[in-house]
């Protein structure tokens, strides 16, 4: 880890690191020990986040001085991601758009905290991404990543984003000095650039629980290709919706393997992307959805999802009371997170999907669960449900990154909850 800090340079990278030995607390302290010069070195850098994160894991923060603060580039108070001004150059909606994607959300919070940062930072950006060095390493990256079908990039973090971060942190490192040369004072400089850092600070705590939800695929059927004889009579044009099979929630599929045997998937949500053999590029994506609902077998017609609007927020929700009485027809168990907006500027980022399955209000709360880490829910007999993830049927070549083409997730439960949540329904629940 010493060395690790030692060696990066970008921002984002050194960033991470030192958010998960902070979230470590105690049990990383021999490690901290190991890294205090290291980390004496970067509180006195130019990158106001990272210099703040190392100052909380120092042992003796106040006798090393603060970081160089320079206040030029920012700018009086502006409006939240304005258009271009006349006379701009015509990259600025892109580069305001770039800048949105990678870190809106921190931006507009910290603006709040120091007026014009959108603007100084957008300005830096227009002037890095223009520079010879950044194209290069763009067109470098690109030739180096770009999936060999579709042309696009892969989910790693590239030279832009790293152009982005550093110009949020190196022009946020200058607010000290700003506030002084604007008469404004600080009673406590270190607590300021805390506070800031704090708001401005990407933790990698999402993305690595979606990462280690990761499992191989489940022995599930595909989603059907426009060749699969199962689909001719439904021809796979436009947008459709069919609910093509129902069986008891008794007898959902079990999973095998070494982790989590004999848990059952609850749900499940799976993309699979096909190529145009005329174009080589998607030319039809389709999604399969499996998932519990409370409904008598007399009325089963639904070409809706089973899912309510998910929000992720769920697996770290405290639990509402236990419910009265048993679940009525037609409410959901589980939502489909397709905006994933718990991860605030995380959302585009590394090792998120692009959905996830997440438990509704009722389902927690009538199993009496809480939440454990991140992703899992727990009793008092250890974690009972929980999201599992994959990605598969990866596109190959000899000169480009593999590139998956069917991504899914769902959500498990423990087998000995399965017949209690069956016996809470006020209906028959069925997959």
């Amino acid at each position: 880890m010493a060395l690790e800090l030692e060696q990066l340079s970008d921002p984002a990278t050194l960033m991470w690191p030192l958010c998960l030995l902070q979230e470590q607390g105690p049990q990383a302290q021999p490690v901290v020990d190991h890294c205090q010069d290291v980390l004496e070195a970067l509180a006195r850098g130019p990158l106001l986040t990272v210099r703040a994160l190392a100052r909380r894991l120092l042992t003796d923060a106040a006798s090393v001085s603060m970081g160089a603060s320079h206040p030029a580039g920012l700018n009086p108070a502006g409006r939240l991601w304005t258009s271009a001004a006349q006379g701009d150059s015509p990259r600025d909606p892109v580069v305001t758009g770039m800048g949105a994607e990678v870190a809106g959300a921190r931006l507009n919070e910290a603006e709040q905290l120091q007026p014009g940062l959108i603007r100084a930072v957008l300005a830096r950006v227009r002037r890095e991404v223009d520079t010879e060095h950044t194209i290069e390493r763009n067109k470098a990256q690109s030739r180096a990543n770009l999936s060999a079908d579709e042309g696009e990039l892969p989910d790693a973090y590239l030279a832009i984003e790293e152009t982005i971060e550093e110009a949020i942190q190196t022009v946020a490192s200058g607010s000290r000095a700003h506030r002084l040369s604007q008469g404004l004072g600080l009673s406590d400089p270190a607590a300021w650039e805390d506070q800031l850092a704090t708001v401005l600070t990407d933790g990698p705590r999402i993305p690595l629980a979606f990462e280690e939800a990761r499992r191989p695929r489940p022995d599930l059927p595909l989603p059907p290709g426009p060749d699969d004889p199962a689909s001719q009579d439904t021809p796979l044009i436009g947008t459709t919706a069919e609910t093509i099979s129902t069986r008891p929630l008794t007898q959902a599929a079990a999973l095998s393997g070494q982790t989590l045997p004999g848990w059952h998937i609850l749900a499940s949500a799976e993309e699979r992307k096909f190529l145009s053999p005329h174009t080589r590029k998607t030319g039809l994506t389709v999604v399969s959805f499996s998932g519990p609902e409370v409904t008598d077998y007399g009325n089963q017609d639904s070409g809706a999802t089973p899912f309510s609007d998910g929000d992720n927020e769920e697996w770290t929700r405290p639990p509402g009371q236990h419910p009265a009485a048993d679940a009525p027809p037609g409410i959901p168990l589980l939502g489909l997170d397709r905006a994933m907006t718990a991860a605030a500027d995380a959302d585009q980022g590394l090792g998120l999907p692009g959905f996830a399955l997440t438990p509704a209000t009722w389902l927690p709360a009538a199993l009496r669960l809480t939440p454990g880490a991140l992703l899992p829910l727990e009793d008092d007999r250890g974690p009972a449900l929980r999201l599992i993830c994959w990605r598969t049927e990866y596109e190959r070549s000899a000169y480009r990154l593999p590139w998956p083409r069917t991504t899914g997730c769902a959500v498990v439960i423990r087998p000995d909850l399965l017949d209690i949540l069956a016996e809470r329904g006020s209906a028959p629940i069925v997959t």
